[in-house]
């Protein structure tokens, strides 16, 4: 794994650190990334309408998606471990990064959300405004996992980019576009708001975030509570 290797390991471990993000291309062998475009067919039938819990941002939200268990489809193998791997790179990074710290409370992942925007001609049914994966901090979400299924993907003709802003939401990070076998991993804080521009073509992604477990936990039980 080209990305494992102690000279990328010091390039993205940078990265992470100056610019809380990072992109690995090539990220899983050809037929496991091969296997998941399959998985993420087999499974639109069981996909609803995205929800958030803002109003402004579920107007705002195009996407399809289910959630599933990791064990439950054993294609999703393959990028379980190889995500787990990555993890355990980011967490021996010398002692005094803060990428290290900001990872020290990981104690799970999450299930997988397959997504898959429909690439619709009205400008609202295939984006995701701009949003924070954990916006106040309590929602136990630490590390966003997205890993992009689209074969033959060109941003100019189809959009569809991540679009990653500074912490200020306003001026942007960077356009990233979601091609086969990509990875782009980013702290789910405030400090990487980020959007899904407009696609003109079905676009798919996993999404698997590394969680704080109990903080998880509480949060969901509180909205259950209706706390």
């Amino acid at each position: 794994l080209w990305w494992a290797t102690p000279e990328a390991v010091k390039v993205w471990g940078k990265a992470l650190e100056n610019e809380n993000f990072i992109v690995l291309d090539d990220f899983l062998p050809q037929e496991d990334a091969q296997a998941l475009v399959q998985v993420a067919r087999r499974l639109r039938g069981q996909m609803a309408p995205g929800k958030t819990d803002d109003a402004i941002a579920a107007a705002g939200r195009g996407d399809q998606i289910t959630w599933v268990k990791p064990d439950e489809i054993p294609e999703l193998g393959a990028l379980v471990e190889h995500l787990n791997g990555l993890v355990t790179l980011m967490m021996e990074l010398p002692e005094a990064s803060a990428a290290q710290t900001r990872l020290s409370q990981v104690s799970a992942l999450s299930d997988a959300q397959f997504a898959m925007f429909p690439g619709g001609v009205t400008p609202d049914d295939a984006r995701y405004i701009r949003h924070v994966d954990n916006e106040d901090g309590l929602n136990g979400r630490l590390l966003t996992c997205t890993f992009y299924l689209n074969e033959n993907w060109d941003a100019e003709e189809h959009g569809g980019e991540i679009r990653l802003f500074q912490a200020d939401q306003r001026t942007v990070k960077a356009d990233i576009a979601p091609v086969f076998n990509r990875l782009v991993s980013f702290f789910s804080d405030s400090s990487m708001p980020h959007e899904v521009r407009r696609t003109r073509r079905e676009r798919d992604a996993i999404t698997i975030w590394y969680i704080n477990q109990d903080m998880h936990l509480a949060y969901h039980q509180a909205e259950d509570d209706g706390q």
